[in-house]
C-alpha cells in the first residue's frame, strides 16, 4: 500500500436524493412516507438521441452550461416517479400501480432512449417526444434488462400462470437498480391491445426469457443455442442480474447449480435449426422477422450466493471486462473479453480470454484517468474499490493507481446540500470510508462511519497516471522504468499494453492441456519454439519505443533486459518450460538477437545530453565480448556517443577479433562521425574491405557481413559529400562478390554496397559526378536494363589491383548476374536521384507492360523498381486509391481482373507471374507512400494504407469483401502464403511509419491482432516477427515523443530499415544486413511539446493554433492541436501560438527552413527542449480538472454569490439567513486578486444592498464587469466599462427627463473611435495577438442603445429636415430648445452628415444626371462616402419630399 501514491477526494457537498427535497416543495408527502423508495443518478448523455450531435466529443474550448452535463436522477417511490436534473424537478410522472422496476434502453429504427417502466400487469414505454406506449403483460414478469437493440423481459418462475390485478410482485423482491436508468414523460399513451392469444399459442409461452425489439411489435422467444441448435430458453431459474446496453451481453445466476454465466445475445442466423416444438404456423410472418439466441460464453462456480454488483469496465490495455462482485468472497472478479471486430466495427464474436481478481467489498466504473476515450463502442472505464480496510483505492484493470483521502473537516459537523468543503489540507483520521455507490462518470456518493453521504469528485493528474503504472508494474524488466507524459488523449491509450508486449523478461504462456500426453509435449515445444521466434524479435520494436526516453548516471552500469525464451504453462500451475536443446539448435537463437537486444538498451539513453563519458563507456565494456555489447556500440554511436573514443580504444575493440563488436565499432563509429569524412575513420572502414587492399597485402579472409558492415559504414561517413573516388569504389563493389568464406550473403554486399553508394551522392542527381553517363550505364547495368549490354566492363572502374583479382566477380561467363547486383542498383539510383523529378531516369527503371517483360523481371525487382520510382518521382505520390491503381501497369491490372471474372486462359499467359506483380506493385506503392508521408499522421494517408493491409489480411483469412470499389479476390490461389504475408507486413510497417509516434488505435488493434496469430507452416517467420513489433514500436516511437522526418538522410535510412527482403531466421543475413534495420535512428526527430505551467511547474494541457507554410499542394493552413502533441517538420512549421480562454496567448513565429529539429540543448530551440512554459489566467480551471469549461472556480462562486443575492431579494420568508452582509462579495474577489479597486467596487456595487434599490440591471452589470475584469486579470478594464455604462445611462436620462447632462457632443467621437477600433478587429483589419480590450458584444450593445436613443427622439426628425433645408439650428431660447439642438448635434455627428451646403450640392448634382423618378441612395453614397447608410436614407427621404 505504501507504494502508490495517495489523493484527496474533492467534496462538492452532502448528498441527499433531490427526489426527496421535491416531494417536500410539491406539499404532496406521502402518507406512507416510511414506504421504500429507489433512485439513480445518470449522465444525459445515455438519454440523448443516438444521432445527436450533441453527444459528440466537446472541444475544449466550447463553452457549456452546468445544466447540460449536471447529473440527473431517477426518484422512485410507489407509482410515483421524479425526474429531475441538478436541483431543479425535470418531469413527474404518477401511474395507477406500483412501480417495481425502470430502465432506459433502445430499440431498432428508434433514434430516441425509451424509458420502460415495469408495473404489476403494464409495461409502459415513454419516449423523449412524450409519447407513451402501455402494453398490458398477460404473465408475471420478474424484471426488465435493457439490450443494445430491445429489452431483455424475464418471468418469474411460474410466470406462465396469468396475473391477476390484485397480485403484487413487491414484496418478492427488493426494487433493482441498474447501471442506467432515466426519466420520463406522460404527454400522450397509446395503449397495445393484449398479445396474450397469440403469445399462448407461441414459443413465447414456454420461454423464461423473451426480448421486446420495437414497442408496436410483440416480445419473442429467447432460444438457447446448443451444439449448433436453438431451443426454447426454458430455465426459469437462471436469474439475470445484469445486461448490457452497449454489447449484447447478459450476465445470470443459477441458484439450484450456484453458478454465474455470462451469455452473448445473438441474433440467430438459422431458424431452421429452432426445434420443432418450438415453431407456430399461425404467427404471421411479418412479427418474427428475427430470432434471438443466448450462447453461453463462460461460466463457474465462483459464490455461494449472486453477484451484489455486476459492471463493464476497461482493463488497462483497452480490453473490457465484466467485473462481479462476489459479496461473501470479498472479492471482484472480472472476465476479459475478446471482442473480434471484422468490417464495419460490427461484433462478430465475444470470447472471455483471461480473468483476475482484487480484494473488495464495494466497488464501481467510474471515468478517472482517460475521460471521453473510447475504445470501440465503450468508454474507457475504471474502478474504484473499498477494500476490508476501508481503503479507497482507483484501479485501471488490475493495477492500483493510488488510494484516495477523505479530506479534514467532514465529520465535525452537517454538510449543507451539495455544500463545498472547505479545506483538504489535513486528513481525518477518525472517519472511514464504508460504502461507495452512484457512479456517475468521476462523481461518486462516498458513505462514512458516521452515516454521512459525501458526493465526491475523484481527480487525479493525467502525469500522475503514467508515474503510478509504471511504478506498480514490477515486471522484472528494469528496462521499463521511465515514464513518459507525452501520451496524446484517445489515440494513447494503448500505451501501456506495448510495455507488456515488448516485454522479455518473463515467460510466455503456452497453452496446453491440464494433463498432456507425449504428443502434447510435442505440440508445446513446437509452440515454445515459434513464441522464442517472436521474443527474440521483441528488441527491434522496444528499441523503437523506447528511444531517447531515459538519462543514464555516470556512476551506474547500463541495465539490459533478459531475453527469457522459457514459457509458462497456465494450465498446470504456471509451471516453467524450456526448449529442449537435442531438438533445436539453441544457438541460433542466442546470437544476433542478443545483439539487438544490446541496441534496444542503448537506444533507450538520450542523446545530446551532453558528452557522454569516455569512462563510462569502457566501464560498461565487458571482460570477454559478446554480442549484447557489440549492440550496445552501435546504438551509442546512432546516438553519436562514441565520438569520445580514441583511437587507442578503438585498437582495443578491433583487437579482440570479435566480428560482431568490430560490426559494431564500424557502424557506430561511422554514425557518430556522419557526414565528416574523418580521415581516421575511413582509413579503419577501408580496412575491413579486402578488395581494396594493394596486390602485395597478404590475404585476409573477413566475414562477409563485416565486409557489408564497413561498406555501410563508408556511406554514412560520406554521406552527401559525392566523393568521385569513393563513388567509384562503391560502385565497383556493387558487382564484386565479397570474400568471405559464405557466397550466400552476396546479396547482401551488394545492397549494402548500392546503399553506400546512394547515401554519398545522396539527393544530387546529376551534380554527383562529371562522368555521369558512364555510371548510370554502369548501374542500370546492373540493374539488368533490356537494351543495355550485360557484359562487364572492367577498363572504366577498375584498377590494376582489381583486375588481378577479377576471379572474385560475380558474374556467369561475362555476363552480370543481375539477381545479386539489382537490388544494389535499384537502391543506390533510389538514393542518388531522391526527389529530383528526373523522369529520364524514373522511365528506365522499366515495369514491365508485356507478358514477355513479366518473365524477365522478378516479382520482388518490381516492388523494387517501385519503390525507386516514386522516390525520384517524389511530388507525384499522392494518398489516394487512384494513385496506387496508376502505377499498375494496365496489363496487369486487367489480367487481374479477368482472372477474378474467369475468362483469362491460364494455358496461354502465366497467371501466376500477373498475381505476383500486382502484389508487389501495391506493397511498393504502400512503402512509397509511407516514406512520403513519415511521420505526418495524414489521415488520407492512414485510411488508404489500413484498407490496403485490411484487403490483404482478408484474402489471407478468406473473408469476402463486399464494396462498391472492390479489389482483386482470390489472390491466394495464385501466389504462395509467404509472399502475401510479407506484402501485407511491408504495408502495415509503412502504416506505423505514416503514424509514427501517434499510437493511433486503430493501427495498434490490427498490429496486435498481427502479432498475436499462429502459423503451423511456417509463414509467421522471424522476419514477419521483426516488421510486427518494428510496427508496434514506431506506432509509439520514443513513448510518443519522437516521430519521423521526410529529409533526405532520413528517407535514405527509413529506406534501409524498411528493405522489403525479410529475415527468415536469426541467423540469416543473406540478402540484407539485420543491424541496419536500425538506422531508423538517424531518421526520428523529437519534435514532441508539452506544455508546463509556469507557477506550479506541472505539465497541462493547452490548446495550441499552428501554422504551416505554403506548399505546392496546398496554401497556408492553421489547425489546432492539443499538448502534449507533435509539432510539422521544421521546413513547414512557420508559427505556433497558444491559445483558448483560460492561459494567456504568446506565439512563437519561425522561419521555415529545411533543416533537421533542434537538438536538446540547442540555444536556439525556441520550444526549450520540448517544453513550452504558459501562464494560466485568474480564475480559471486547468483542462484537466475542467475539460468542458464549466468548472471555473471563480466561476462557480461568482455564479454561487449572485444566485443567493437573487434568492435573497425574491425570498421573503428566509430570515436571517439572507441579512445583508451574509454573502461577500469582496471576501470572494479578494480569494483571486489583490487589486484595491477592485475590492472596494466589490464592496460598493456588488453588495446585496443594491438588491434593495430598484435598479437591478446595473447591479447585473457591476457583478459581470467585476467577473471579466478578475478573470482577465485587467483592473483598468473597471473604469473604462463604468465610463461607458454611466455614458449612456445619461445619455438615457436626458432624452427622457429633459435636464441638460452633456453640454457638447465631443464624447460621441470617443465612442465611434471605440467601435471602429472593435470592428477592425473583428473583420481582420487590424491584427491583435490576444482579443480586444472590451468585448466584442458590449460595443455592439453600445452601439445600439445609442441609435435607440436617436429614433426615440420627438422633435429630432423636424428639426433635421429644417436643417437640410435651411441650415437653421433650433433657438436656444429655452432648455427644450437647448435640449433638441443637443439632440441634433448628436444625430449630425454619430451619422456623419455633411454641412447643408454639401448636400445641396451634391442634390444638384444628382438632378442633373439622374430623373427623379429613381432612387438617389446609390448616388448619395458614392458623392457623401463618410456618411452613415441612415443618415443617406433621411437625405434621400428629404429630396423626395422636396
Amino acid at each position: 500500500m505504501s507504494s502508490i501514491g495517495v489523493r484527496y477526494l474533492t467534496v462538492l457537498g452532502e448528498f441527499k436524493p433531490f427526489g426527496l427535497i421535491a416531494e417536500v416543495l410539491d406539499g404532496k408527502p406521502s402518507d406512507d412516507a416510511a414506504e421504500k423508495y429507489g433512485y439513480f443518478l445518470f449522465d444525459p448523455e445515455v438519454a440523448r438521441e443516438r444521432d445527436d450531435p450533441l453527444a459528440a466529443d466537446l472541444d475544449f474550448s466550447t463553452p457549456s452550461t452546468s445544466a447540460d452535463h449536471s447529473d440527473h436522477e431517477l426518484f422512485i417511490r410507489g407509482n410515483r416517479i421524479i425526474w429531475s436534473t441538478g436541483s431543479r424537478v425535470h418531469k413527474r410522472y404518477t401511474s395507477p400501480n406500483t412501480i417495481l422496476m425502470a430502465c432506459w434502453c433502445r430499440m431498432d429504427a428508434i433514434s430516441d432512449a425509451l424509458l420502460c417502466v415495469l408495473q404489476i400487469d403494464t409495461l409502459s414505454i415513454y419516449s423523449a417526444s412524450g409519447e407513451v406506449v402501455c402494453i398490458p403483460l398477460p404473465y408475471a414478469v420478474a424484471s426488465i434488462w435493457p439490450l443494445p437493440f430491445g429489452l431483455l423481459l424475464q418471468k418469474l418462475i411460474d410466470g406462465n400462470r396469468p396475473i391477476s390485478s390484485s397480485s403484487s410482485l413487491l414484496n418478492a423482491r427488493d426494487l433493482s437498480r441498474p447501471c442506467k436508468e432515466y426519466g420520463l414523460s406522460h404527454h400522450s399513451t397509446r395503449h397495445i391491445h393484449s398479445f396474450e392469444p397469440v403469445i399462448k399459442e407461441s414459443g413465447a409461452m414456454l420461454s423464461s426469457h423473451l426480448i421486446l425489439k420495437h414497442p408496436m411489435e410483440e416480445p419473442q422467444a429467447a432460444y438457447l443455442e446448443e451444439r449448433g441448435k436453438l431451443n426454447i430458453m426454458k430455465d426459469f431459474e437462471e436469474k439475470t442480474i445484469w445486461t448490457s446496453d452497449v454489447i449484447p451481453l447478459m450476465a445470470s445466476y443459477h441458484k439450484g447449480k450456484l453458478q454465474h454465466s455470462v451469455w452473448s445475445v445473438d441474433i440467430a442466423t438459422n431458424p431452421g435449426t429452432v426445434n420443432a416444438s418450438s415453431s407456430v404456423n399461425t404467427v404471421p410472418s411479418e412479427l418474427f422477422t428475427q430470432d434471438f439466441s443466448l450462447r453461453r460464453i463462460w461460466q463457474g462456480k465462483c459464490s455461494q450466493s449472486a453477484a451484489s454488483k455486476v459492471f463493464l469496465a476497461t482493463d488497462i490495455d483497452g480490453v473490457p471486462v465484466i467485473c462481479f462482485l462476489l459479496h461473501e468472497q470479498k472479492t471482484l472478479l472480472a472476465i476479459r473479453l475478446q471482442i473480434d471486430e471484422g468490417n464495419g466495427e460490427a461484433i462478430i464474436d465475444i470470447k472471455p480470454h483471461l480473468s483476475w481478481s482484487i480484494p473488495a467489498i464495494a466497488a464501481a466504473p467510474v471515468t478517472v484517468t482517460r475521460p471521453r476515450v473510447k475504445v470501440g463502442l465503450l468508454s474507457f472505464t475504471d474502478i474504484v474499490v473499498l477494500d476490508s480496510e476501508n481503503y479507497l483505492l482507483l484501479y485501471s484493470g488490475r493495477e492500483c493507481l493510488c488510494r484516495y483521502l477523505l479530506p479534514n473537516g467532514l465529520g465535525k459537523g452537517p454538510l449543507s446540500h451539495r455544500e463545498k468543503s472547505s479545506g483538504i489540507a489535513d486528513m481525518c483520521f477518525d472517519l472511514k470510508i464504508t460504502g461507495v455507490e452512484d457512479a456517475v462518470e468521476g462523481r461518486i456518493n462516498v458513505i462514512t462511519n458516521n452515516g454521512q453521504v459525501a458526493f465526491c469528485l475523484m481527480l487525479l493528474h493525467k502525469m500522475d497516471i503514467f508515474r503510478y503504472i509504471c511504478h506498480g508494474m514490477n515486471d522484472g524488466d528494469p528496462y521499463f522504468s521511465f515514464i513518459s507524459a507525452s501520451i496524446e488523449t484517445p489515440e494513447k491509450v494503448a500505451f501501456f499494453p506495448v510495455r507488456r508486449l515488448l516485454c522479455s523478461a518473463r515467460p510466455v504462456p503456452v497453452q496446453t492441456s491440464v494433463n498432456p500426453s507425449a504428443s502434447d509435449q510435442d505440440v508445446q515445444q513446437h509452440q515454445l519454439w515459434n513464441l522464442a521466434q517472436r521474443t527474440t524479435a521483441l528488441p527491434f520494436g522496444r528499441g523503437a519505443f523506447t528511444l531517447a526516453t531515459t538519462y543514464t548516471l555516470l556512476t551506474e552500469a547500463l541495465v539490459v533486459p533478459k531475453l527469457v525464451l522459457a514459457g509458462r504453462l497456465p494450465a498446470q500451475q504456471n509451471a516453467t518450460v524450456n526448449i529442449d536443446p537435442n531438438i533445436r539448435n539453441m544457438s541460433e537463437l542466442r546470437c544476433w538477437p542478443e545483439f539487438h537486444n544490446g541496441v534496444a538498451a542503448g537506444l533507450r539513453l538520450a542523446p545530446f545530453q551532453g558528452k557522454m563519458s569516455r569512462t563510462w563507456i569502457l566501464y560498461n565494456k565487458p571482460e570477454e565480448p559478446n554480442y549484447t555489447h557489440a549492440g550496445l556500440l552501435l546504438a551509442l554511436g546512432l546516438h553519436e556517443h562514441l565520438r569520445v573514443l580514441t583511437s587507442t580504444d578503438l585498437y582495443r575493440y578491433l583487437s579482440q577479433e570479435h566480428d560482431i563488436t568490430t560490426l559494431g565499432i564500424l557502424l557506430g563509429m561511422a554514425a557518430s562521425h556522419r557526414g565528416t569524412m574523418n580521415p581516421a575513420i575511413s582509413k579503419m572502414l577501408y580496412l575491413h574491405i579486402p578488395s581494396r587492399y594493394p596486390s602485395s597485402f597478404p590475404e585476409v579472409e573477413l566475414p562477409t557481413i563485416l565486409q557489408s558492415a564497413a561498406l555501410m559504414s563508408i556511406g554514412l561517413l560520406y554521406e552527401g559529400s559525392a566523393h568521385p573516388l569513393t563513388m567509384k569504389i562503391l560502385l565497383g563493389e556493387i558487382g564484386r562478390r565479397s570474400g568471405g568464406d559464405n557466397v550466400l550473403e552476396r546479396e547482401g554486399y551488394a545492397v549494402a554496397a548500392g546503399a553506400a553508394l546512394g547515401l554519398v551522392a545522396l539527393g544530387r542527381g546529376k551534380d554527383a559526378f562529371g562522368f555521369m553517363d558512364t555510371f548510370m550505364d554502369r548501374l542500370f547495368q546492373y540493374i539488368g536494363e533490356r537494351g543495355v549490354s550485360n557484359e562487364i566492363c572492367l577498363t572504366s572502374v577498375q584498377t590494376t589491383d582489381d583486375h588481378n583479382r577479377n576471379v572474385g566477380q560475380m558474374m556467369d561467363g561475362e555476363q552480370i548476374n543481375v539477381d545479386v547486383t539489382a537490388p544494389g542498383a535499384t537502391i543506390a539510383l533510389a538514393l542518388i536521384f531522391l526527389k529530383t523529378e528526373s523522369e529520364v531516369v524514373a522511365s528506365r527503371l522499366h515495369i514491365p507492360v508485356t507478358h514477355f517483360d513479366l518473365q524477365y523481371v522478378r516479382p520482388d525487382f518490381i516492388m523494387l523498381r517501385i519503390i525507386a520510382r516514386n522516390l525520384i518521382m517524389w511530388c507525384r505520390i499522392r494518398p489516394s486509391s487512384d494513385w496506387i491503381e496508376s502505377q499498375i501497369p494496365e496489363i496487369v491490372k486487367v489480367g487481374v481482373l479477368r482472372l477474378e471474372e474467369g475468362v483469362m486462359d491460364g494455358d496461354e499467359y502465366d497467371v501466376d507471374a500477373l498475381v505476383q506483380a500486382y502484389v508487389n506493385i501495391v506493397a511498393g506503392a504502400c512503402i512509397s507512400l509511407g516514406l512520403k508521408y513519415a511521420g505526418t499522421k495524414s489521415g488520407d494517408a492512414q485510411e488508404l494504407l489500413y484498407n490496403y493491409a485490411i484487403y490483404f489480411l482478408n484474402e489471407l483469412k478468406h473473408v469476402p469483401i463486399t464494396s462498391v470499389n472492390a479489389l482483386p479476390k482470390g489472390l491466394l490461389q495464385y501466389v504462395d502464403r509467404g509472399t502475401l504475408e510479407i506484402c501485407l507486413h511491408l504495408i502495415v510497417l509503412s502504416l506505423s511509419v505514416v503514424m509514427a509516434g501517434s499510437g493511433h488505435l486503430q493501427t495498434f488493434r490490427l498490429l496486435r491482432y498481427l502479432r498475436g496469430r499462429r502459423s503451423a507452416d511456417g509463414h509467421i517467420h522471424y522476419g514477419i516477427q521483426i516488421a510486427v513489433n518494428l510496427a508496434i514500436g514506431f506506432l509509439f516511437l520514443g513513448g510518443g515523443m519522437q516521430t519521423f522526418s521526410t529529409g533526405n538522410s532520413a528517407i535514405a535510412a527509413l529506406l534501409n530499415t524498411l528493405y522489403p527482403r525479410l529475415p527468415t531466421g536469426p541467423n540469416d543475413n543473406r540478402c540484407h544486413l539485420q543491424a541496419f534495420r536500425h538506422l531508423y535512428v538517424i531518421a526520428a526527430e523529437s519534435r514532441w511539446v508539452q506544455t508546463v505551467d509556469v507557477d506550479t511547474g506541472l505539465p497541462v494541457y493547452c490548446p495550441l493554433e499552428v501554422t504551416v507554410r505554403e506548399t505546392e499542394h496546398y496554401a497556408e493552413t492553421t489547425f489546432c492541436e492539443v499538448t502534449p502533441c507533435i509539432l510539422p517538420e521544421r521546413s513547414l512549421l512557420k508559427s505556433v501560438q497558444v491559445c483558448g480562454p483560460r492561459y494567456w496567448p504568446q506565439v512563437v513565429e519561425l522561419a521555415p527552413e529545411d533543416k533537421p529539429w533542434w537538438r536538446s540543448g540547442d540555444k536556439g530551440d525556441p520550444f526549450n527542449g520540448g517544453l513550452l512554459y504558459i501562464k494560466r489566467k485568474v480564475g480559471s480551471c486547468s483542462y484537466v480538472d475542467d475539460p468542458i469549461g464549466c468548472q471555473s472556480l471563480l466561476s462557480r462562486a461568482m455564479h454561487k454569490v449572485c444566485d443567493a443575492l437573487e434568492l435573497c431579494s425574491s425570498t421573503t420568508d428566509i430570515g436571517s439567513n439572507c441579512e445583508p452582509g451574509s454573502f461577500k462579495v469582496d471576501q470572494l474577489v479578494g480569494t483571486f486578486s489583490a487589486d484595491p479597486s477592485l475590492i472596494a467596487f466589490a464592496q460598493l456595487c456588488c453588495d446585496s444592498y443594491w438588491n434593495n434599490r430598484s435598479d437591478a440591471n446595473f447591479q447585473e452589470f457591476c457583478s459581470q464587469v467585476l467577473f471579466e475584469c478578475v478573470s482577465k486579470d485587467r483592473p483598468a478594464l473597471l473604469q473604462v466599462y463604468l465610463s461607458l455604462y454611466t455614458m449612456i445611462g445619461s445619455m438615457w436620462e436626458q432624452m427622457k427627463s429633459g435636464a441638460l447632462v452633456f453640454q457638447d457632443s465631443l464624447f460621441l467621437s470617443s465612442l465611434k473611435l471605440a467601435l471602429a477600433y472593435n470592428e477592425a478587429l473583428i473583420s481582420g483589419k487590424l491584427s491583435c495577438n490576444g482579443r480586444g480590450i472590451i468585448q466584442s458584444t458590449f460595443m455592439e450593445s453600445i452601439r445600439k442603445c445609442i441609435e435607440e436613443i436617436l429614433a426615440n427622439s420627438k422633435k429630432l426628425r423636424d428639426n433635421f429636415l429644417i436643417y437640410l433645408d435651411l441650415g437653421k439650428w433650433p433657438s436656444s431660447q429655452s432648455d427644450g430648445d437647448q435640449m433638441d439642438a443637443m439632440h441634433l448635434s448628436w444625430y449630425l455627428l454619430w451619422y456623419d452628415i455633411p454641412p447643408p451646403h454639401v448636400v445641396k450640392s451634391a442634390i444638384q448634382k444628382i438632378k442633373l444626371k439622374a430623373p427623379m423618378s429613381l432612387s438617389m441612395v446609390p448616388l448619395l453614397r458614392l458623392l457623401l462616402p463618410t456618411t452613415h447608410a441612415k443618415g443617406i436614407t433621411e437625405i434621400d427621404k428629404f429630396i423626395s419630399r422636396g
